[in-house]
């Protein structure tokens, strides 16, 4: 069976119609894909005078396949490293869940923390790579993108994370209600963006399928947050602490399905970013038509 995602990168792609000047030159603000000098004003056969690329590999669209091959390496690195925390977190849980209800251990405060700690680390460096900004893209600074959302989504999440070890907030409880409501308001936000972020990525990789299923896995996930949180809140506010009844059975199974699926959604574009830089590697390699 032929890989669906080997035939969109490997589909071919018509050059984007591009706007010339009077003098033949490039008539509009298009970024060089390696360096972001804009190229407005430069011949299509020239180069870019920042970074000496060929003006002609910038103006072949948008697609990872045309891309700056370091980068979508690092996509692919990120990727990586965010199934090594999904790992992570299902064999530390494991291994913690073991303890308690086979062996009978007291799990100390510190175990935990260190566990979390763990996961909480490794997750931060995936978003982060995979997040990297593309060098060929020039972002508006004012404008608040799905990207740097995640970012920002993830930096609150470590300061929230950390924030119990503060001595006035343990002292005062403010750890009790106001951190996990906080860490899960962020973590739908984080969400919600980074699915807007892979489902951009996954149009740029050509494959319209796994960008619907990116929205689709985006609305399971928030339904499975929007849950837990109820149930946190519910906890939390409650004297017996048993949470709302049945929420948490039917938390865990959707968790655990939505993982699963997650799991292969990222492998999947692990995959696409490795071919893509491939072929991003080929096509830098090679001069474009006309330079």
């Amino acid at each position: 069976m032929s890989d669906p995602i080997a035939q969109a990168l490997a589909a071919p792609v018509a050059q984007p119609p591009m706007n010339l000047d009077a003098q033949g030159c490039v008539g509009e603000d298009i970024p060089c894909r390696r360096c972001g000098y804009n190229l407005r004003g430069l011949s299509p056969e020239g180069r870019c005078p920042e970074c000496g690329i060929a003006v002609g590999r910038s103006l072949l669209g948008d697609y990872l396949r045309f891309a700056e091959p370091h980068w979508v390496r690092t996509l692919a690195s990120g990727s990586t490293i965010l199934l090594v925390a999904i790992a992570l977190t299902l064999a530390l849980g494991s291994i913690t869940a073991a303890l308690m209800g086979i062996g009978g251990v007291r799990v100390s405060w510190m175990w935990l923390r260190w566990q979390q700690s763990v996961i909480v680390v490794t997750a931060f460096v995936g978003y982060w790579k995979l997040t990297t900004p593309d060098p060929g893209t020039v972002e508006d600074p004012t404008r608040l993108t799905a990207r740097r959302l995640v970012r920002i989504a993830q930096t609150i999440s470590v300061i929230l994370f950390c924030a119990p070890l503060v001595p006035f907030i343990g002292e005062a409880r403010i750890d009790w209600i106001v951190l996990p409501l906080a860490t899960g308001v962020i973590g739908i936000v984080n969400m919600i963006a980074i699915f807007i972020y892979a489902r951009q990525l996954a149009l740029r990789i050509r494959d319209e399928k796994m960008a619907k299923e990116c929205t689709i896995l985006m609305a399971c996930t928030l339904v499975m947050h929007a849950l837990n949180l109820a149930q946190v809140i519910a906890m939390r506010a409650s004297a017996m602490g048993g949470g709302i009844p049945g929420v948490k059975c039917v938390t865990i199974v959707m968790s655990l399905l939505l993982i699963l699926w997650l799991c292969h959604l990222l492998w999947r574009f692990r995959k696409a970013f490795r071919q893509a830089a491939n072929y991003a590697a080929a096509n830098w390699a090679a001069e474009p038509p006309g330079a």
